[in-house]
């Protein structure tokens, strides 16, 4: 658990300084890694969704949870990032 645990701690330093868009295209390069089409596809979103929140500062909180669940995030992690991005 501990090593999971600064995992998440190293992610969340990484996007830290980040605007939304620039950590969703950092989250996506993190193995395994995920392109356009197969986020849009696990997340249910239209590739132009994820071009497009890949794009801007911010994203509508349903988006966001959807592409949490498409890169596998669990929700503790969800939270932390909504936290870090002060978006909860």
């Amino acid at each position: 658990m501990k090593k999971d645990q600064e995992g998440l701690k190293q992610v969340l330093n990484d996007i830290a300084p980040l605007n939304f868009g620039e950590a969703l295209k950092l989250l996506m390069k993190y193995p395994p890694r995920t392109t356009v089409e197969q986020l849009a596809e696990i997340s249910g979103l239209s590739d132009k969704t994820i071009q497009r929140m890949r794009n801007e500062d911010s994203a509508a909180v349903q988006s966001i949870v959807a592409i949490c669940i498409g890169l596998h995030f669990i929700m503790r992690l969800v939270l932390l990032c909504f936290k870090n991005l002060d978006m909860y």
